[in-house]
């Protein structure tokens, strides 16, 4: 089941009440300029994880890599675009996986 967090929720409220698996989606410019801001990640999700592989000691994965997932997710979507943002939503919406999404740059 996924749940797109809207506008008022907050991140860090359901962070520090649901201990889940957190990932950041995206790992371009955005995540790296706001990577110490983030809570700790546990993956880094892209389309290009193969050639990313890591980032500071966290493993990239594959988006369709979320599905191997049987634990909760929390995804941070680190790219500020809001359609790319709707488009990665759809996405993941595909996917048999249990997770919250959350936009970085109007939930955290």
């Amino acid at each position: 089941m996924i749940k797109i967090a809207t506008f008022e929720d907050s991140f860090y409220d359901s962070y520090h009440h649901d201990n889940r698996i957190t990932v950041a989606y995206g790992a371009g410019y955005e995540f790296k300029k706001n990577f110490d801001k983030l809570p700790k990640i546990d993956f880094i999700c892209d389309r290009n994880a193969e050639s990313i592989t890591e980032y500071k000691g966290i493993k990239a994965i594959k988006p369709e890599q979320l599905q191997d997932f049987s634990e909760a997710l929390y995804v941070i979507v680190c790219i500020r675009d809001r359609l790319l943002f709707l488009e990665i939503c759809d996405l993941l919406c595909k996917f048999k996986i249990n997770a919250v999404i959350f936009h970085y740059f109007n939930n955290i």
